[in-house]
């Protein structure tokens, strides 16, 4: 939905301008300010947000105004500010039983900590993802166990990171979301060099990029997978 902020944040303003219902509408103003945010436009955001806090708002309401706000921070570089936005959006999501908002901000907060830290979070918003019987929370668990592999991926623990990888790509399956099935699969392939599997891997990754070309694509980072891999085995 946001690979293009600017068609979002004009699909958002015309959403908000439809909406009857001032609450209705000040929520599709927090994705407009996330689009503007996506663009770089910041203080447009923060000046879209500042209007909605000034509505009455409801918790929901709030939760998401917080997370966006967050998110507004994080892209210009003030992880600290961002932090505690995420933190107000993970409580009042909390208390209002909207799971999957509580994951993303968990999600959210983790992508503002490194090393054991992420994963920890990580962790938290998995295990609250599994437990959840919300459909929109469980979609989650895809994207992740696909971050914490790559956390672990960066500590050197690579037999986890494969793990992780290995578990993302059941998820995405489960959703059958194909763009993120092709993104997962190319994971568990990177995750599989790294440990050293130099053949498997490059089995993995032939049969992704035929995949890939039945459906009408191209891929660069499979190319360039495939290219270490054949120059690899050539040795």
């Amino acid at each position: 939905m946001f690979d293009n902020p600017a068609a979002s944040a004009e699909r958002f303003r015309n959403l908000a301008a439809q909406a009857a219902d001032p609450i209705e509408q000040a929520l599709w103003q927090t994705q407009l300010a996330r689009a503007l945010g996506l663009s770089g436009d910041f203080n447009a955001g923060h000046e879209l947000l500042d209007d909605v806090d000034e509505t009455e708002a409801t918790d929901e309401l709030l939760a998401w105004s917080a997370i966006e706000r967050g998110r507004l921070y994080r892209s210009d570089a003030k992880t600290s500010l961002a932090f505690g936005y995420f933190e107000i959006a993970s409580k009042l999501s909390m208390t209002q039983g909207l799971d999957a908002l509580r994951i993303d901000a968990l999600h959210m907060l983790a992508l503002c900590l490194k090393g054991e830290e992420h994963i920890v979070m990580t962790k938290k918003a998995i295990a609250e993802a599994l437990a959840s019987e919300q459909p929109a929370a469980r979609k989650w668990l895809g994207s992740l166990y696909n971050n914490l592999g790559v956390a672990y991926g960066d500590a050197g623990e690579w037999h986890l990171a494969r793990e992780a990888f290995d578990t993302a790509l059941a998820a995405q399956l489960e959703v059958g979301d194909v763009e993120r099935i092709f993104i997962a699969k190319y994971m568990v392939g990177w995750a599989m060099r790294n440990q050293g599997h130099l053949e498997s891997a490059l089995e993995h990754m032939t049969a992704l990029k035929a995949e890939l070309s039945a459906a009408g694509k191209s891929d660069q980072y499979v190319n360039a997978e495939l290219d270490l891999l054949q120059a690899s085995n050539q040795k």
